[in-house]
């Protein structure tokens, strides 16, 4: 799962250039498109031949189906199969003026210069601060849902509003990052995140349970299309794969650790209204730290 992620989100921002936004943002459909559906094919086959025989077709098409397209879809390029001639397909072509844009001269950092690298740390924590606390939220979210008054169902059916809000901006934000950069849009992704959260402090009406779920699924789109941009933005395109698998592991600690910290504060006595408001800080000190990341690329020495 979380490799199928990742190829995705490097391969795009690695081979389209100027036009990464677009092509983040429509290759990260797979998710929401993956949870609408998914769920009520796996139900519908279960019913019809059992959950083994299901596991068992799945299988099967991965090895027959996908696996030989995903090959023959890439061959066509050639390029995709070799990282080393990897060059932006908006790059401006020879013979118009100005030429080519070839992958060294861009930045190309390795990790190691990445870790070592300022800019990154004062990245890093809006970057791993919406999975924190959108997992945390949705995994106690009956507890959420106790505190409000809201019924289960209620909070079931919000999850619309959470899922086509992700879609919309999802889509929307892939355009913007082409016009005015990820390294522009990428420290007020997560407002909307905080805003939700205040949201969800204050208010008790079942509208509320929408708006807090529609923003966080603005956070989680913009967020999908936003962060792999970054990253080729600030670091080049050259090492991006191991870079982006880094920021994965990192993202994968920040979602288990969530539940841990979560449930100790609760276990501990720390009221919703209290671990929300912490939530909210958080972000904003994110955010903060976020505005020092530099609007040109940067460059280091070999």
């Amino acid at each position: 799962q979380g490799l199928s992620g990742h190829t995705a989100a490097t391969a795009m921002a690695r081979y389209y250039g100027p036009g990464r936004g677009k092509a983040l943002s429509i290759a990260g459909l797979g998710f929401p498109l993956g949870e609408a559906f998914l769920p009520l094919l796996a139900a519908g086959s279960i019913l019809l031949i059992g959950w083994r025989w299901s596991w068992v077709g799945v299988g099967v098409l991965a090895i027959i189906l996908f696996g030989p397209l995903l090959v023959i879809i890439l061959g066509h390029s050639g390029a995709e199969m070799d990282p080393g001639r990897a060059v932006p397909r908006d790059a401006p072509a020879p013979g118009k003026g100005v030429e080519a844009v070839a992958p060294e001269a861009a930045p190309s950092w390795n990790r190691m210069q990445v870790l070592r690298d300022p800019t990154f740390w004062f990245a890093i924590p809006l970057a791993l601060l919406s999975p924190f606390w959108v997992t945390g939220i949705f995994l106690y979210q009956t507890g959420v849902g106790a505190w409000k008054g809201w019924s289960l169902p209620l909070m079931a059916a919000a999850f619309t509003a959470f899922a086509l809000a992700r879609v919309v901006v999802s889509l929307a934000s892939g355009g913007l990052v082409d016009r005015f950069s990820a390294r522009r849009i990428f420290p007020f992704y997560a407002l909307p995140l905080a805003a939700g959260l205040g949201l969800l402090i204050v208010f008790d009406g079942k509208w509320a349970a929408f708006a807090f779920m529609a923003c966080l699924g603005v956070t989680v789109g913009m967020g999908g299309t936003v962060k792999p941009a970054l990253w080729a933005e600030l670091y080049g395109i050259r090492n991006l794969g191991s870079i982006q698998s880094m920021m994965t592991a990192f993202m994968a600690f920040s979602t288990a650790g969530s539940p841990i910290l979560v449930g100790m504060a609760l276990d501990a006595g720390t009221g919703l209204d209290a671990l929300l408001l912490g939530a909210v800080l958080t972000v904003a000190a994110g955010t903060l730290l976020a505005l020092r990341v530099p609007l040109k690329k940067q460059r280091h020495s070999s």
